[in-house]
């Protein structure tokens, strides 16, 4: 009997001491720590140039120098509906993070419970009261690194929402920019038409008075009076083509269909330069290019959290002792 005991708890401690060996061994955290890839590019070019950050770190549309155009921008930015969905997505995905992180922290249940009896005995009742009150307090150990992957993982879609909205941000001000830039083209388009129609007419005008005198045929009246009907026909079609861009701003800065105001036209609006020996980390600053990035971040914290699920269900104290025994 004392020697069955003694051989039992020999095998306790045996396979105790392996367990613990295999947990310390096993417990260190499978989350990979990711490193962004050098490049080996030159900081300077073989001739020597001035860069301006400065002009960078501006925000470019304001060199065109349009109060009307900056109004609408400013407009879009606050009335978009694109931004408004963006926004939204970006606090979805911080809730998410702010979730994968709590079992991080002891998980605390209260259960309160209360109880009335009522017994009758010989005549006589009797009223008894019970309460009940349990607490349980459970904390998951992150030996694996599980759930910091997680956690790491979700900062990282975190970010990338965030990337996200100054993409749409981007598309947003390019898109007002670009279609205001279109209206005034048009403008321009629709001065020239008018002047066109109006030499046109003119022309139509003097060539009726020399058939009238009898210097041309009517072929070559009929010519000229072909180019001035053209020229006309193309100013109603210039006029929707600007009613549609209107139209289309009003879209884009989340108003209702409206006519624009333009302080400037094609010709007096400034046209900003490009400075050259801007820097190359302009480019690290697109937000595509950094959703990109965030997303092999996320991946990359992923494969280790499946690392650590596999650890966590296959290598555990439990499974070597029911293994053993």
């Amino acid at each position: 009997m004392k020697k069955s005991l003694f051989i039992r708890l020999k095998k306790i401690v045996f396979f105790s001491s392996i367990a613990t060996i295999l947990f310390f061994t096993l417990s260190c955290s499978q989350i990979t720590i990711y490193t962004k890839p050098s490049i080996d590019t030159r900081e300077d070019w073989r001739t020597k140039l001035n860069t301006n950050k400065a002009q960078a770190e501006k925000r470019w549309w304001q060199g065109f120098q349009d109060p009307i155009l900056d109004n609408l921008i400013n407009e879009g930015l606050q009335n978009n509906l694109d931004i408004l969905l963006v926004s939204l997505r970006v606090q979805e995905y911080r809730g998410k993070y702010m979730s994968t992180s709590g079992p991080l922290y002891p998980q605390v249940d209260i259960d309160v419970s209360a109880l009335r009896n009522q017994i009758t005995d010989h005549g006589q009742k009797t009223i008894g009261d019970s309460y009940n009150i349990n607490i349980n307090i459970s904390w998951e150990i992150d030996f694996w690194g599980k759930i910091k992957g997680m956690e790491e993982s979700a900062m990282a879609q975190l970010l990338n929402t965030e990337e996200a909205k100054q993409a749409v941000l981007l598309t947003i001000v390019s898109s007002i920019t670009d279609t205001y830039m279109t209206l005034l083209s048009l403008d321009e388009q629709l001065r020239i038409a008018r002047d066109t129609t109006k030499s046109r007419k003119e022309y139509y005008d003097i060539f009726q008075l020399r058939f009238q005198g009898g210097v041309i045929s009517e072929l070559e009246l009929n010519q000229a009076r072909s180019e001035y009907e053209s020229a006309r026909a193309n100013i109603p079609n210039l006029h929707r083509q600007i009613t549609q861009k209107e139209n289309e701003l009003g879209l884009l800065i989340g108003a209702n269909p409206k006519s624009i105001k333009r302080s400037k036209s094609l010709h007096t609006i400034n046209t900003p330069s490009i400075p050259a020996g801007l820097p190359s980390e302009l480019i690290q600053r697109r937000p595509d290019i950094r959703q990109a990035e965030k997303d092999l971040i996320s991946a990359n914290a992923l494969i280790g959290v499946a690392r650590a699920f596999f650890f966590s269900k296959y290598i555990s104290y439990r499974d070597v002792w029911l293994g053993k025994q």
